[in-house]
């Protein structure tokens, strides 16, 4: 009998020497085995190298479950247009899908209908034709502008407005007449400063296209003028179009 009750003190010693107790949150007191698991004030981490598996006996990665997987918090206020990443440190975020477009892959803008305008000395913004940039980063842009002019007489000017720049190069060519046309390179915002004085009698086009690397955040905008003042306009037609990559 002593030698019993030696051995059932001994097996006691040893089960408690690697369990640790912790407290649920309905207050139920619970043994943790401590050769596998340990707890470091409300934290609890599992010792062990190998994998953990939830529904499964078998897991192929240090975490693998069989069942769904619910991250409470991430999706709150959040519409379903977002995508799981994952930062430098591993931290998991949700992210629109348009923030991760890369170089190589080209966003529209389309101008959903027609805008006209009779200003001379002053240029006009195109909003829907615009594209937000971050500073330091170099971005393409090729603008696609049908336009017309209320009489053949009345020319145009196309050109792009935007914040500071370490680099800026872009060209600007617009109808002139039926078989020419204008053509203007730069390294400023809003040039040329005057408008050609023709347009072709029948559809007339203004491509825009260049290069740009802000130096400060912002937003690149296209922007045109007429020749010549009211009765006089020019008018953008929907469908116009700015890729940016």
């Amino acid at each position: 009998m002593k030698y019993t009750f030696i051995f059932i003190l001994i097996v006691l010693f040893k089960i408690q020497s690697t369990a640790q107790i912790v407290v649920d949150p309905k207050g139920t007191k619970i043994s943790l085995d401590t050769s596998k698991w340990k707890s470091v004030g409300n934290d609890m981490y599992s010792k062990n190298s190998g994998k953990i598996g939830i529904g499964t006996a078998s897991p192929s990665a240090q975490l693998h479950t069989t069942g769904d997987v619910r991250f409470e918090g991430i999706g709150t206020s959040t519409s379903n247009n977002k995508i799981l990443t994952a930062d430098a440190s591993g931290n998991i975020t949700t992210r629109l899908a348009s923030d991760l477009l890369s170089g190589n892959v080209r966003s529209v803008a389309v101008l959903a209908s027609d805008l006209s305008t009779s200003s001379v000395t002053s240029l006009v913004d195109i909003p829907n034709l615009s594209f937000n940039v971050t500073a330091g980063i170099t971005y393409r842009f090729y603008a696609t502008i049908p336009f017309t002019s209320s009489n053949q007489t009345n020319g145009s000017r196309w050109t792009i407005n935007g914040p500071a720049t370490s680099f800026l190069s872009y060209t600007s060519r617009y109808t002139f007449s039926s078989n020419s046309e204008t053509y203007n390179y730069a390294n400023i915002y809003n040039f040329p400063t005057d408008a050609n004085n023709n347009s072709n009698a029948g559809g007339n086009l203004a491509i825009i296209q260049g290069m740009i690397t802000p130096s400060a955040n912002g937003t690149v905008t296209v922007r045109f003028a007429s020749e010549l003042g009211t009765p006089n306009s020019i008018t953008v037609k929907k469908g116009a179009t700015l890729e940016y990559w």
